[in-house]
């Protein structure tokens, strides 16, 4: 047990062999070993009394760990802009966070968003074959029509077979995943032009505007409109 006069340590919590097995996984965008890897470590049991100073602590800390993810997921391939996008909501959700344990938590989910992040652009060696083809597949038409039937024709297997496996190995569905790719194109169309939201959603390959807009919000946090303005404060 951790008492509440010791220091913080993200080292206290990862132990070598854990800490090389994230790591690995992060890079590669290998999502089951990364998850394999953070089910394996207990959330630890804090007693005592916790100030403020000490939460501050266990803050900075992580905070420190986001910048650490940023750079590897830059290293990995993934565009600064996205991985930006990802620290800085990180980085306003642990000001938000009260306890050690919540603080875990989020740690927990930040390393596997980035490890999914990467995995969508770095079709790794863990992928099957029927994995990579659609995921490259995806990557080229996520801005057209695009369906689990037509991807599925398009390499010759059914669609409980291309959902089942793109799950297993990704950890996310195909929906999730033409979501993602669709809001971080519309993302950086926010940031780069002065295009209209019924423009932008048009161009990432929504065809609502309000469906954008929910996609937009679900996974940045905010409405395109909202992200536009945050990006001239």
């Amino acid at each position: 047990m951790i008492n509440a006069d010791s220091r913080f340590s993200l080292a206290a919590w990862l132990n070598e062999g854990t800490e090389k097995k994230l790591l690995k996984a992060i890079r590669e965008g290998n999502v089951g070993i990364a998850r394999k890897a953070l089910q394996s470590i207990p959330y630890p049991e804090i007693s005592g009394t916790r100030g403020k100073t000490y939460i501050a602590d266990v803050q900075d800390e992580v905070k420190e760990l986001t910048a650490i993810l940023y750079y590897i997921s830059v290293q990995a391939g993934l565009d600064r802009d996205s991985a930006l996008d990802i620290a800085q909501g990180y980085i306003r959700e642990t000001r938000n966070k009260s306890s050690v344990k919540d603080l875990y938590r989020m740690i927990s989910s930040e390393v596997l968003h980035y490890t999914k992040k990467i995995g969508e652009i770095i079709p790794g060696d863990h992928y099957s074959d029927l994995v990579k083809n659609a995921l490259a597949y995806i990557q080229d038409h996520f801005r057209e029509e695009i369906s689990t039937d037509i991807i599925a024709k398009q390499f010759g297997t059914s669609v409980p077979n291309l959902c089942r496996a793109i799950r297993s190995q990704t950890g996310i569905t195909v929906t999730i995943l033409v979501n993602r790719l669709r809001v971080n194109y519309a993302a950086g169309l926010l940031r780069q032009t002065s295009l209209k939201i019924s423009e932008i959603s048009s161009k990432s390959g929504f065809h609502q505007v309000t469906y954008f807009e929910r996609a937009f919000q679900h996974i940045m946090g905010m409405t395109p409109r909202e992200y536009r303005k945050s990006l001239n404060r």
